[in-house]
């Protein structure tokens, strides 16, 4: 049999659908209303897509088309995830839109609460669409520690959504266990592991227990494993201004956080000095908020926005952060300012912040 053409058009201004194989009569053509029923409509044209290839002799082997194509903000309408992104996709649309259509993609993502982990990976799926099982790294998914009987059974439903959305897709997303505000577990998870395909990534997202403390922590251990040109995400900063007595977050105390309180209770106080970095780098006053080890000399931008900080890292061959140490090396009348040490009262903070759950 001679196939000619096989296309999959979506009109978004009519709501319209076409799957069409021309040359020998196959053909289907259906209407959606796309705004209510995407993630539905994901599992039926998954599924009609490798029925017409069965039926009509083509190779079932090749990858289903992506779902239509659609800005981040009609995707979150679309799939019912409005009240739940906080307005975060303001954000991520200008930072995130350059990897839509990567193949050479990756991602970890630090989560706390199973519902919310849900809700992103749907997103993710939906919004990257090039992200298939070859993509190096793929979806990385970090959740809080628990019972083996229990992450079995949540490792299914974090993913239910997001592999009902896109089967195919489904095989690049890896869900592991872990604590997120202990140093150990970040370094041997993840630090140890470098280099390796699955220790570098393009967006790292920390939606974790949003203690500011705990923020500091991953930032400090993570942030090397950014590849260059990438971003790294901290979601809900609020908690470091909360200053009402017995606040706490997750489970987690936020006794001493509040407005203008010292960088290891508020964590916003802390990224704030990376801005310090950047705007005196060319200056003869070094500043290190955190240290050379973690790889603060290589940012490129810092990016406060409502609840959410995108740090930004150089694109790798970046001229300017080595003329900049060169001539600071070279200046006889530097100045260097350290900031706190990060491992010591990054614990000291956590120590004092002590669970209330066990």
């Amino acid at each position: 049999m001679d196939f000619k053409c096989f296309a999959s058009n979506y009109l978004r201004k009519h709501r319209l659908l076409f799957i069409c194989l021309l040359g020998n009569a196959c053909c289907v053509v259906y209407i959606m209303n796309a705004t209510s029923q995407i993630l539905e409509h994901s599992q039926q044209h998954y599924a009609m897509t490798r029925s017409m290839r069965d039926s009509c002799g083509l190779d079932t082997g090749l990858k289903p088309k992506p779902p239509p194509s659609l800005d981040m903000r009609d995707l979150i309408m679309g799939l019912g995830l409005d009240g739940k992104m906080r307005g975060y996709d303001r954000y991520y649309a200008v930072h995130f839109a350059k990897y839509r259509n990567s193949d050479d993609f990756s991602l970890l993502q630090l989560s706390f609460d199973w519902g919310d982990a849900r809700n992103l990976l749907l997103l993710w799926v939906a919004y990257f669409e090039a992200l298939s099982p070859a993509s190096v790294g793929g979806i990385r998914v970090l959740l809080k520690p628990m019972p083996l009987s229990e992450f079995n059974v949540l490792n299914q439903d974090i993913k239910s959504k997001a592999c009902k959305y896109d089967p195919y897709k489904c095989e690049s997303i890896r869900v592991i266990e872990g604590d997120a505000s202990d140093s150990l577990v970040l370094r041997q998870k993840f630090v140890d592991m470098s280099p390796s395909r699955d220790s570098a990534y393009d967006i790292i997202v920390d939606d974790w227990s949003h203690h500011p403390a705990h923020q500091i922590l991953a930032f400090a251990w993570l942030f090397r494993l950014v590849k260059p040109g990438g971003v790294y995400v901290i979601q809900n900063l609020e908690p470091s201004y909360w200053s009402q007595p017995g606040a706490e977050v997750n489970g987690y105390s936020l006794f001493g956080s509040g407005i203008g309180k010292p960088p290891d209770r508020n964590a916003v106080e802390k990224f704030k000095q990376l801005v310090d970095v950047l705007m005196l780098r060319h200056s003869n006053v070094e500043v290190r908020a955190f240290g050379s080890s973690v790889g603060e000399l290589d940012i490129f931008s810092v990016t406060f926005g409502e609840d959410v900080l995108l740090i930004h890292k150089k694109d790798a061959g970046s001229q300017y952060h080595q003329v900049s140490a060169l001539a600071s090396d070279m200046n006889q009348n530097s100045k260097l300012i350290l900031k706190p040490d990060i491992d010591k009262w990054t614990q000291d903070a956590i120590k004092s912040s002590a669970m209330i759950f066990v």
